[in-house]
């Protein structure tokens, strides 16, 4: 993969990444994989160690402002759409990834406010080439997939928050990278209220040139009219949100169900 920048998107496959004792890492790539690939999970040298839950990370792909990409099926387009990054199931083996994968340094990825760009790469074949960004990073547990046709997901709902950040929130080593760190280990940790039907959580760039925007999305087992929703989140309003400074209003959130 080469890369390029652009003025409104950008991106590559961070899978050229050194295997990690205890989770298994992609294998390096130049075109973007099915997310298909077997997760082993090793033994952690001490069984305190081990979360409650297997987790996979992914890596998640637009096409770059401008791009023209063929179209495909629903199946090719999830596809050409992310990949998985790593998985786990013990914490030491979660911080040698989060330190050792770039997933946790959003500014190589998302938008630049000072040169108003982010990174493009070529992805997909030699014979269809294709420009495209990374536009976002999830983490969902191991066997359910980030996409709506997940048989988990498609009895499930999603709640989403769309933040603008202010001027001196949008330092990423200072702001945007803890916040992302601080929503991922309180998934890991459980400390996520009804965390047991969280499947996963995501956090995309929606930045359009006038400042960073990201979206955090919690995706849930439960679907509209569980009383779990509004205790989770009031969870993210209170614990992730007001306590950053944050909204932590209704305007920054919707809710729908992936069947609807």
């Amino acid at each position: 993969m080469s890369a390029d920048t652009s003025s409104a998107g950008g991106a590559g496959s961070l899978s050229a990444a050194p295997s990690i004792e205890g989770s298994q890492v992609s294998p390096a790539s130049g075109e973007l994989s099915s997310g298909a690939s077997q997760e082993v999970f090793l033994q952690p040298l001490a069984p305190e160690f081990l979360l409650g839950r297997k987790w996979v990370f992914w890596e998640h792909y637009d096409p770059a402002p401008g791009a023209y990409h063929k179209k495909k099926t629903t199946a090719a387009s999830w596809a050409a759409a992310g990949i998985k990054l790593a998985w786990f199931h013990d914490i030491l083996t979660f911080w040698q990834l989060w330190q050792s994968l770039p997933f946790s340094e959003l500014e190589r990825y998302f938008y630049n406010k000072d040169s108003i760009t982010v990174p493009v790469y070529t992805t997909g074949t030699a014979d269809q080439p294709e420009k495209s960004r990374i536009s976002g990073f999830s983490l969902f547990e191991n066997g359910i997939e980030p996409k709506w046709e997940d048989e988990t997901n498609n009895k499930g709902s999603e709640l989403q928050f769309l933040l603008n950040l202010s001027p001196a929130q949008q330092n990423y080593p200072e702001f945007v990278n803890p916040f992302w760190e601080e929503v991922v280990l309180n998934l890991i940790s459980g400390n996520f209220p009804e965390s047991d039907q969280i499947a996963g959580v995501r956090l995309s760039d929606k930045s359009k040139g006038e400042g960073l925007v990201i979206r955090l999305e919690v995706w849930l087992k439960i679907a509209a009219g569980d009383p779990r929703i509004t205790t989770i989140k009031n969870f993210v309003f209170e614990e992730l949100l007001k306590k950053n400074g944050l909204p932590s209003t209704e305007e920054v959130v919707k809710f729908f169900n992936h069947k609807d």
